[in-house]
C-alpha cells in the first residue's frame, strides 16, 4: 500500500521550480509589449479581436436601448416630414394659450356631440387653443365615459381638427 506522502513526493519531483520561473524585472514599456504580444496571440487563439468585441458590445447596448446611434439621413428626413404634418399655430397664437377654464367650457359643450362644432361659442373657444391643447382635447373627447357622453370616433376628431384649422377663415 502506497502512502499519500509518497504520491505527493513523486508528483512534486516532476515539477521543476528552478529554471522555469522567470524572475526578471521588466520596465513598464517591456510589460506593455509583453501584454500586447499576449493579447495578439489570445485574439488569434479565440478568433476575436478588439474591434469585433467592441462591435458586439455596441450592438448589445443599442438593442437594449441604453444608447442610440446617429440616425441615418433617411430617418432624419422621415422625422422632419412627420413634424411638417403637424398643425402649427402662428407665433402670436403659440404665445397665447387658452386658459384652463376655456378648455373646460369647450369640453362641456363637446359632450353634446360633434354637432356642437357648428355653434359660434364652441368655435370661439376652439379657436383659442394652441396645438398642444388641441391634442389634449382630441384625446379627451375620445376617452369620454359612455355614462357621461359618447366617445368620439376618429372621423369626428378629424372634424374637430378641421374646425380648428379653419378657425381664421
Amino acid at each position: 500500500m502506497t502512502l499519500l506522502d509518497d504520491r505527493a513526493d513523486a508528483r512534486n519531483s516532476q515539477v521543476g521550480l528552478g529554471d522555469e520561473v522567470d524572475f526578471t524585472i521588466l520596465t513598464d514599456s517591456e510589460k506593455l509589449e509583453r501584454d500586447r504580444i499576449w493579447w495578439a496571440a489570445e485574439a488569434v487563439r479565440t478568433g476575436t479581436d478588439w474591434r469585433s468585441l467592441a462591435d458586439a458590445v455596441l450592438e448589445a447596448l443599442v438593442s437594449v436601448g441604453i444608447i442610440r446611434l446617429e440616425q441615418s439621413t433617411f430617418e432624419l428626413a422621415c422625422e422632419q416630414a412627420d413634424r411638417e404634418q403637424l398643425p402649427r399655430p402662428s407665433r402670436s397664437e403659440a404665445a397665447m394659450a387658452a386658459p384652463p377654464t376655456t378648455i373646460e367650457a369647450l369640453m362641456l359643450s363637446l359632450r353634446r356631440g360633434v354637432n356642437e362644432l357648428d355653434k359660434s361659442d364652441t368655435l370661439l373657444r376652439l379657436s383659442a387653443l394652441d396645438g398642444d391643447q388641441l391634442k389634449q382635447v382630441c384625446l379627451r373627447v375620445q376617452a369620454f365615459q359612455p355614462t357621461i357622453a359618447q366617445p368620439w370616433s376618429a372621423v369626428e376628431v378629424d372634424a374637430l381638427i378641421s374646425a380648428w384649422r379653419n378657425r381664421g377663415e
